[in-house]
């Protein structure tokens, strides 16, 4: 018997959990800015890859 390792999260009040063989990273999450002049419903993240 091989042992599975899980990687889980919680995402609008369900939780997920897929095998960690098909998780590249974990990324804690990151503040959201506000977009000047835009709608309340627009916003972007200010995590740029490099």
């Amino acid at each position: 018997m091989t042992e599975q390792q899980i990687c889980t999260f919680f995402l609008k009040g369900v939780y997920f959990g897929l095998d960690v063989q098909h998780v590249q990273e974990v990324i804690r999450p990151q503040a959201i800015t506000r977009v000047p002049l835009a709608p309340p419903d627009i916003a972007v993240a200010n995590y740029i890859r490099t």
